[in-house]
């Protein structure tokens, strides 16, 4: 990787806000982890639908255009999801909050935690339609099958809740 000055903030995002800096085996895990606990603490003073949609618009925007530009200036191709990339972890985790904050407003911190382990079993599962969404497109399919994946994470909390 071309770690120069042009693309480092770029590279500081598409690493999860630098959560995943450091090669580790687990990489989506940590990444994943990271973006709960910036996420439990958000939700200690913030907690609407409207922020945490808004929150994960942006976030989704910014990993996309970065993921763009990184792409561009580095002249990488064939890579379709390198496990480095863990900005799209966190929009899922902020999907699976948006859809849980559609019910409950504020997050609970045992939601968060449930919302965490969900995710990753989806992420890492990839049920059906969370496989068929990697290939919209090189750089979308990289955004999509997390966001996927934080959606049906939130919804089965919601339906445990409901139990």
């Amino acid at each position: 990787m071309n770690f120069n000055r042009e693309n480092s903030i770029h590279t500081f995002i598409l690493y999860g806000f630098g959560s995943t800096r450091y090669k580790t085996p687990l990489q989506g895990t940590v990444g994943s982890l990271a973006a709960t606990i910036f996420a439990a603490v958000l939700s200690l003073f913030v907690g609407s639908f409207w922020f945490w949609l808004a929150l994960s618009a942006i976030l989704t925007w910014v990993g996309f255009r970065s993921l763009q530009i990184y792409k561009r200036g580095n002249n990488i191709s064939g890579e379709f999801d390198p496990s480095w990339i863990t900005i799209d972890e966190w929009c899922g985790i902020f999907a699976g909050c948006c859809t849980i904050s559609l019910v409950f407003g504020k997050l609970d911190l045992s939601y968060q935690i449930l919302n965490f382990v969900l995710f990753r079993y989806f992420d890492m599962a990839k049920p059906f339609a969370i496989f068929c969404s990697q290939g919209w497109g090189e750089n979308f399919g990289v955004f999509a099958d997390d966001l996927l994946a934080g959606i049906m994470s939130g919804v089965v909390v919601l339906i445990i809740h409901q139990i």
